[in-house]
């Protein structure tokens, strides 16, 4: 087995992404988030496609671009990808969106010389939707970091993650031991994950998703010790006429 001496963390998000930095060989290592964006350590989760000249933005200049384009046949001639994160499990269309997205974030120069210097010692935890260990989604992921050249990549459920990081910082030895309810209020959906101690029963699930139901739940999965509900939050519409925001490519609309 390989050493692993440096961990990257990917959130790859609905609305924005960031990636931080470790070195993993220590007691006590420093968590850094890495500039990814000029020097913004987080970037828009967005690309934009102007087809007359053949070329892609992502990020803020993605956004900014489309918002300058104030002639609407000029504004025809541009596809604006928003919101396809969701859907990579499902459709190749979004994932080649994707793939050229997390392409541009791994070139950005200061992601890269800290690739650079893990030298095949380094591993990425990608964060994703618990719903995605079952439904293709983490495998698809996965297979997108390797292709934008991402050292080796495993997948972590969001929830799972958060809640490890505040047993390992905030609670005391006893606190492993209790339940722990983590809220996700993401950007397309808002996700309650609760981690049981003692492991689910099925009894269990079914009387946690049933009450939660009762407000509005529209998805339940589940994996060992976790059940997480979901509830889809509105979107937002967005005129394709108003030179004040971008609209959303029809394939990529939620």
């Amino acid at each position: 087995m390989r050493r692993i001496k440096y961990t990257f963390g990917l959130d790859f998000g609905t609305s924005k992404t960031a990636i931080s930095f470790a070195q993993a060989d220590t007691i006590n290592p420093q968590v850094v988030d890495v500039a990814i964006h000029g020097s913004d350590d987080r970037i828009p989760t967005c690309v934009l496609h102007d087809k007359v000249r053949d070329r892609f933005h992502v990020g803020d200049i993605a956004e900014q671009e489309y918002l300058l384009a104030r002639d609407p046949a000029e504004r025809a001639a541009m596809t604006f990808f928003a919101n396809f994160k969701p859907h990579i499990g499902r459709s190749a269309e979004h994932r080649e969106t994707a793939l050229r997205f997390l392409k541009e974030v791994r070139s950005a120069e200061r992601l890269a010389e800290k690739i650079d210097l893990a030298r095949g010692e380094g591993v990425v935890a990608a964060g994703c939707p618990v719903a995605w260990l079952t439904g293709g989604g983490a495998q698809a992921l996965l297979a997108m970091l390797k292709d934008a050249g991402f050292p080796p990549a495993f997948a972590i459920p969001e929830p799972v993650g958060a809640a490890f990081h505040f047993l390992g910082t905030q609670l005391r030895a006893q606190g492993f031991h209790r339940d722990i309810v983590v809220f996700d209020w993401g950007a397309g959906t808002f996700d309650m994950t609760v981690l049981r101690a003692d492991g689910w029963t099925s009894k269990d699930r079914k009387a946690s998703a049933r009450r939660f139901m009762a407000g509005g739940c529209s998805t339940t999965c589940s994996t060992n010790g976790s059940s997480t509900w979901r509830r889809r939050t509105p979107a937002v519409p967005i005129s394709s006429g108003s030179p004040s925001a971008p609209s959303i490519a029809p394939c990529c609309s939620g």
